[in-house]
Order: structure tokens, then C-alpha cells, then sequence
């Protein structure tokens, strides 16, 4: 999952270079978007993990589920509960794992639309 992200990102960051040197202020202000839309990846994988999870631990662990989830979703609170983390099994526990990889991305791709944006208004 990081290599993906880690991959994307970059190609982001040199498409968003080539709009900076080679193009005029009116398209190169559309670099930002880049960034945001990597970042709307990112939530939407966000949130089809936290489905994967809860479906995951649904059908395994049903008295778990029920304890620490409303309506179809597992709650936040449960992400940083000890029993309940230390119920999972490893494919579960990946799952956290991915999810903790992709809110750090989140972060990298809104500081480096606000750099984005900070040069276009320099240029």
C-alpha cells in the first residue's frame, strides 16, 4: 500500500513540475487539483478498508462485532480499544495497518497542495 501511495504521489509532484515550468499561470493553476484528487483516493480507500474490516469481523467474530460497532460500520472508538484490537487476527490487523499508511498520504497530499498552490501564485 505505501509503494502505491508513494508512487502516485510522485508522479503527482513531477506532473505538477512540468505545469509549473512549461505552462502559463492559467493551466498551471490547475496543478493543486492533482493533489486533491490523489487525496479523494486515499478516503475512499479509507473507508472501503473500514467496510473490509467490519465485514471481516462480522462474519468472524459476531459478539465482537456487535460490542463494538453501530449500524454497519465499526466505531473509532474500537480502533484503539486493546481487546478488541487484540481479537483480530493478521489480515484484520493489515488492514489498521493500510489505514494508518493512508491518513499519513492524506496529510503529505494537503501540505503539498498548499506548497502547490504557494508557487502558483509565485509564479
Amino acid at each position: 500500500m505505501k509503494k502505491i501511495y508513494t508512487t502516485i504521489i510522485i508522479i503527482g509532484i513531477i506532473a505538477e513540475v512540468v505545469l509549473l515550468l512549461f505552462f502559463d499561470k492559467k493551466i498551471a493553476a490547475y496543478g493543486p487539483v492533482i493533489f486533491w484528487g490523489i487525496a479523494l483516493f486515499g478516503i475512499l480507500n479509507y473507508g472501503v478498508n473500514i467496510f473490509k474490516l467490519s465485514d471481516s469481523v462480522k462474519k468472524t467474530k459476531p459478539e465482537l462485532y456487535k460490542k463494538h460497532s453501530f449500524g454497519i460500520m465499526i466505531t473509532r472508538n474500537a480502533l484503539s480499544d486493546k481487546e478488541f484490537l487484540g481479537a483480530l487476527d493478521d489480515s484484520e490487523q493489515r488492514i489498521i495497518k493500510n489505514n494508518k499508511t493512508i491518513f499519513k498520504f492524506l496529510f503529505l497530499c494537503f501540505g503539498l497542495f498548499a506548497i502547490s498552490a504557494i508557487l502558483i501564485v509565485l509564479k
